[in-house]
């Protein structure tokens, strides 16, 4: 998404490629939702080079996704559309997540993540 001086927002119509067709938001509520989802972002983001900080088995926001959708047998391809990420990072993020369980399966990486208290078993559909 690209908002130009508050007034205009360029939104992909596909995730998947998001250069070859995109709508243009003017005016109304979309735009303000729009507007109010980029401020909200732009107030949690980190600042460029930081370095997030965890202490012992905190998982990040987007780690604890991973595992539910993980837990739900999602793919790698699912879980990039679903979180918007690239396949690449999904894959990635999946990895270090089953290393860091000792998991061999995304079944048993969810399991574990219950049992460790990571995720929820609710968070299991």
């Amino acid at each position: 998404m690209l908002i130009v001086d508050r007034k205009l927002a360029l939104v992909p119509v596909t995730t998947n490629d998001s250069a070859s067709l995109a709508t243009v938001i003017s005016s109304g509520g979309v735009l303000d939702a729009l507007l109010a989802l980029f401020d909200s972002i732009w107030r949690n983001a980190n600042r460029l080079g930081s370095v997030r900080r965890r202490d012992g088995e905190e998982l990040s926001a987007q780690e604890k996704q991973v595992l539910k959708l993980l837990g739900e047998g999602a793919t790698d391809e699912m879980i990039a559309r679903r979180m918007g990420i690239s396949v690449r990072t999904a894959r990635r993020v999946a990895s270090y997540l089953l290393a860091r369980l000792g998991a061999r399966s995304r079944f048993q990486a969810g399991g574990r993540a219950v049992a460790r208290g990571w995720i929820d078993e609710d968070d299991l559909d």
